[in-house]
């Protein structure tokens, strides 16, 4: 007695045997009407063939112990190499450096490089960084774009023997409001610097009109807090503008050590709209300059 021909294919059905159908053995051809009772035996008998094929080629290229062990050499390594490169990662990732001179010709814009403006210099560091920012003493770093503060940690600080750089910030005069241009900090951002001169505008763009909200360095953050911190550094200008804002519900930290401010400007604006801490140590105020702009101290104001 033969066996059915087997062929190593997927059959996508098994023929259903109607009642119509004449009970014929034999080999299966329906389309001569043969062999109708072992059409579905076919049908099945291929498709046991093929899944037998299948298993016998995953048998033939099943991974052996010596497989694994090479594999398990080869990521042991890779981990050593992690191991040692986590202190440079974290480092770079966590500490960002970067040099500003505005007359560098072909600057690298790379951390640990350099950078034409402060502007792209700190919002090249990444977020949840420290980003010391090196401004080269002598020179004038205008600043007339808003700068954003990307939950970064940022120094500016002085690089170099001679006179403080300085940060020379400017104001602008739109159809209904003077503002002036300044960092917005999100998130547990901060500024701090260090041997730096601060030079906010003398007078308005626009005497004819009036000041906006957006009167300081250090822009209110709605509900939120603002930090700065200035070490040894003078700040010149007029025109009521400030450091940094309370308005809008802002907690404003202002750290001054030895700091002299000159001219008709404030450490703190819109005081009576936020809640303000000013730690002043050393800190000289000349030319009509003030610390707050309204406020009570141990209402809204607390002033060491």
């Amino acid at each position: 007695m033969a066996g059915l021909f087997e062929n190593p294919v997927w059959e996508d059905e098994v023929y259903q045997l109607e009642q119509t159908d004449p009970v014929l053995g034999g080999p299966p051809d329906l389309a001569q009407a043969k062999g109708f009772t072992n059409e579905p035996h076919r049908a099945l008998a291929n498709r046991t063939a093929w899944l037998k094929a299948e298993v016998a080629a995953l048998a033939a290229s099943s991974v052996t112990q010596a497989d694994i062990d090479a594999t398990a050499a080869i990521l042991s390594g890779d981990i050593t190499t992690l191991e040692g490169n986590i202190p440079s990662i974290i480092r770079n990732e966590m500490h960002f450096s970067a040099t500003v001179d505005p007359d560098e010709a072909n600057p690298t814009e790379v951390e640990g490089g350099t950078f034409n403006t402060v502007v792209a210099a700190v919002e090249a560091a990444p977020a949840g960084s420290f980003a010391q920012i090196k401004l080269l003493a002598d020179k004038t770093y205008v600043m007339d774009t808003n700068i954003r503060q990307n939950n970064v940690a940022t120094q500016l600080v002085k690089e170099g023997g001679g006179a403080n750089p300085i940060l020379d910030v400017r104001a602008v005069a739109t159809a209904t409001f003077n503002s002036l241009v300044g960092f917005t900090q999100n998130g547990l951002s901060s500024l701090e610097t260090v041997d730096v001169d601060i030079q906010l505008p003398a007078a308005l763009p626009d005497p004819s009109l009036p000041l906006s909200s957006s009167d300081s360095l250090l822009r209110y953050s709605p509900g939120g807090e603002i930090s700065l911190t200035m070490q040894r550094g003078t700040i010149t200008g007029g025109a009521l503008f400030g450091l940094c804002s309370a308005h809008a519900g802002t907690i404003a930290k202002l750290s001054l050590f030895n700091v002299t401010l000159d001219g008709t400007i404030y450490g703190v604006t819109s005081a009576a709209n936020g809640v303000s801490l000013v730690c002043p140590y050393t800190t000289t105020l000349l030319n009509g300059a003030t610390l707050t702009e309204g406020g009570v101290i141990g209402t809204n104001v607390l002033q060491s």
